[in-house]
């Protein structure tokens, strides 16, 4: 009996094995850099081509470099052929161990990353993910230039071994037969042995490779079959481009999910910001049609600071509109930890930017790797001139899900937000933001949407992230051939915001989530790093009490120091990054984040008192009996300060402008007073002043001792745990807590 599953498996690996012996004959090698010159560690300059590097090091290709978080800069000088071949020229760059990942494999590369420079210019990356240096557009022959490279070594503790550092000419035909064949057999492969295309593709695979004269391969007989195959395949496969109106539709964006910090420090994301910047310009020189998207104006503050040259080539395609700014918001922040100025603030920080360097005014907030989105968001997002949210990772809930994919998200207050969730699944089966752009995704993509029947265009993400890198050229070569394959949904690259523009068209019957969006997964973030935590409640009270008292003494002084305020404002919004706020980054990131706090608490600190100072030598109250009780809250309130001893001997009082005199404690063993102050008015301060004694003692009926408190309303008693055992009520004469239990036992209960 013929099995016939077994014999459609060994008929796809010959394919798969042809198809490998095709990719060895893409590139041709016309030599290897000679000279390679090194130098290990950070340097200024290095890539300019008059930079001096005469006492640096000969590297070869063998050598190894790196360690762990090791910055070394290479160089190599070339010319290229004046007789070069047909072809396109371009260089491979092998600085070390060669990665293959599955396709629906992420990456967050901590590997080794370099940026590569052009006669002194950031022109694109190498890492795990790409070694191919496009140069067939800026290279004529017999021309000379500098390729300088700023190499990092990753964080794992190993060296490199540099295996390749070769100029090649590409073979056009084999490369685009190539892909032709490749996007053809993973079409199979996404539509699986019983769709009905399945077949029909198998055939003609078989029927062009059949053409190919292996028997020669490498010779003149071989590269001419291949171009007859491959005019025979482009034949079959794009003769006319299929109408795209009778399908569901993909529409993707070239993105770079790149967090702040999580398993690298902040200053390893500014060289991750540059390297994924670079290759998305760099794409779009190759490829008019590709569209980019990039959130989080301080990755673009980062660029505009570090490498001017290349945010000048990142305006450029903002205004051709190849380069999408979106997102809104300084950094994609956790949004359950932050205050609720906080979040304004990363609005109000983020859209400014956008709107003064590019006159951007973005609709769509990018959150694809947020834990979570507090119930509030919605009213903010719409007061801050934003219609639309993006998010993906709330399908990794452990229990409950959440049962749309495109919704409108309401708020405590009744806004509502058109939301829609990206839905290409990874290996695990958890949607991502950061995948490859293949006929697998694009088909699980539409796969995995709820609603088919209410909306028929989905959105797709598509690049390598979370350390950023973003596309490749590969991918873009898909996204040229995707459209033509009917058995897939439909496909086109695109912007974000025309896609939410046209969602919100077909939007009428989407249905309404009244609730939080809670993420049931990452829950230990919100108790681990109690230090981040406590340090970022500091500062947004801090900042608000600073803003607050600096606008008071800037009616009487005329001058705020807003430059200040958004220095720390900028340093408080990076830190609630949602991998540096929750307390998922590595120990590192937590010991920078205290240098920060310290420097926000400097700023912040000099700014409050310079303004009481302001206040208080700038009104009547300038006196040294005088004591001035600020209220930082929206509502008037009775409270108790603490305040030093006034210098002066004998019994004192203190009395408020009506004269009324507050209740004082002496606290024993300190040089301090507690004192109750009452009216104090809401966002101001009430003046009063330390005089002689003239009135009556205040006399308490308060008695406390080591597990006792009572005062003419209750008998607290505690027992050796600190625990109360007993709260008698006087009043009503009852006992409050049942005997043998306690009021204060700490519990814990499983969060689902």
């Amino acid at each position: 009996m013929i099995n016939w599953e077994a014999n459609e498996h060994l008929r796809t690996q010959n394919l798969e094995k042809k198809l490998l012996s095709i990719s060895k004959h893409i590139y041709k090698k016309l030599h290897s850099f000679d000279p390679i010159l090194r130098h290990s560690g950070e340097l200024s300059g290095a890539e300019q081509p008059q930079f001096d590097d005469s006492n640096w090091d000969r590297f070869s290709v063998g050598q190894s470099w790196g360690g762990r978080d090791v910055i070394c800069w290479f160089r190599m000088p070339f010319q290229a052929p004046e007789d070069m071949p047909r072809g396109k020229l371009a260089a491979i760059i092998q600085p070390g161990k060669r990665f293959f990942f599955k396709a629906a494999e992420g990456g967050d590369l901590r590997e080794y990353e370099l940026l590569i420079y052009l006669d002194g210019q950031p022109l694109q990356s190498v890492d795990v993910r790409r070694n191919e240096i496009p140069l067939w557009d800026k290279v004529l022959p017999g021309e000379t230039h500098l390729l300088a490279i700023e190499a990092f070594s990753g964080l794992e503790t190993h060296q490199h071994q540099f295996e390749q550092a070769d100029l090649v000419l590409i073979n056009e035909d084999v490369e685009d037969f190539y892909y032709n064949v490749k996007i053809a057999l993973d079409t199979m492969n996404a539509i699986g042995a019983d769709h009905a295309d399945n077949s029909r593709l198998f055939s003609l695979l078989e029927k062009t490779l059949l053409m190919v004269d292996f028997l020669s391969e490498g010779e003149p007989p071989f590269y001419k079959s291949i171009a007859n195959a491959n005019e025979y395949l482009r034949s079959e496969l794009y003769a006319s481009l299929p109408s795209q109106n009778d399908r569901p539709s993909i529409d993707s964006v070239g993105h770079a999910h790149l967090d702040i910090a999580w398993m690298w420090q902040t200053k390893h994301s500014k060289r991750k910001a540059a390297r994924t910047c670079a290759n998305a310009v760099r794409l779009m020189d190759l490829y008019p049609d590709y569209h980019f998207l990039q959130s989080q104006s301080l990755l673009y503050k980062y660029i505009e600071e570090l490498h001017p040259s290349l945010f000048a080539r990142m305006k450029e395609k903002i205004a051709s509109g190849q380069w999408e700014v979106t997102g809104g918001m300084w950094v994609e922040p956790d949004c359950n930890l932050p205050n609720g100025e906080s979040l304004v603030r990363q609005f109000l920080f983020g859209k400014r930017y956008f709107q003064k360097k590019f006159g951007a005014d973005v609709q769509v907030v990018w959150l694809p790797d947020g834990f979570g989105f507090c119930y509030s968001l919605p009213q903010i997002i719409k007061k801050s001139g934003m219609n639309y949210f993006m998010t993906t990772k709330l399908s990794w809930s452990q229990f409950t899900k959440i049962p749309y994919d495109t919704f409108y998200w309401q708020g405590l207050d009744g806004t509502k937000i058109l939301t829609h969730m990206i839905t290409t699944p990874d290996s695990r089966g958890w949607n991502d933001y950061s995948v490859d752009l293949n006929p697998v995704n694009i088909k699980n993509c539409w796969d995995n949407y709820h609603q088919k029947t209410e909306n028929r265009e989905v959105l797709l993400s598509f690049g390598w992230g979370d350390g950023g890198g973003g596309p490749t050229r590969e991918m873009q070569e898909n996204a040229k051939r995707l459209p033509y394959f009917t058995s897939l949904p439909s496909h086109r690259q695109g912007q974000a915001e025309t896609f939410f523009a046209d969602l919100e068209k077909r939007s009428q019957k989407m249905p309404v989530w009244n609730d939080e969006l809670y993420l049931q997964f990452h829950r230990g973030c919100y108790t681990s790093q109690a230090g981040i935590k406590r340090n970022n409640r500091q500062s947004e009270i801090l900042y608000h009490n600073a803003e607050l008292f600096a606008a008071i003494a800037f009616l009487q002084t005329g001058s705020y120091p807003q430059d200040e305020l958004n220095k720390g404002w900028e340093m408080i919004l990076l830190n609630q990054f949602h991998d540096i706020l929750p307390g998922s980054s590595i120990p590192e990131v937590y010991r920078d984040s205290e240098k920060e706090y310290r420097e926000i608490k400097r700023i912040g600190s000099m700014v409050l008192d310079n303004a009481v100072q302001n206040i208080v030598s700038g009104g009547e109250q300038n006196d040294k009996n005088s004591l001035i009780i600020l209220n930082s809250l929206s509502w008037q309130r009775d409270d108790v300060v603490l305040i030093d001893l006034p210098q002066q001997s004998g019994d004192f009082e203190i009395v408020d402008e009506a004269n009324r005199p507050a209740p004082v404690q002496i606290l024993a063993g300190e040089k301090k007073a507690a004192v109750y102050v009452r009216d104090i008015p809401a966002m101001g301060y009430r003046t009063c002043t330390i005089q002689e004694k003239q009135s009556k003692s205040f006399h308490s009926d308060l008695h406390i001792s080591t597990r006792l408190m009572e005062n003419q309303f209750f008998t607290i008693e505690l027992d050796e745990n600190g625990r109360i055992t007993s709260i008698y009520d006087k009043r009503y004469d009852r006992e409050i807590i049942e005997k043998g239990q306690a009021g204060n036992v700490l519990q814990i209960f499983e969060d689902r």
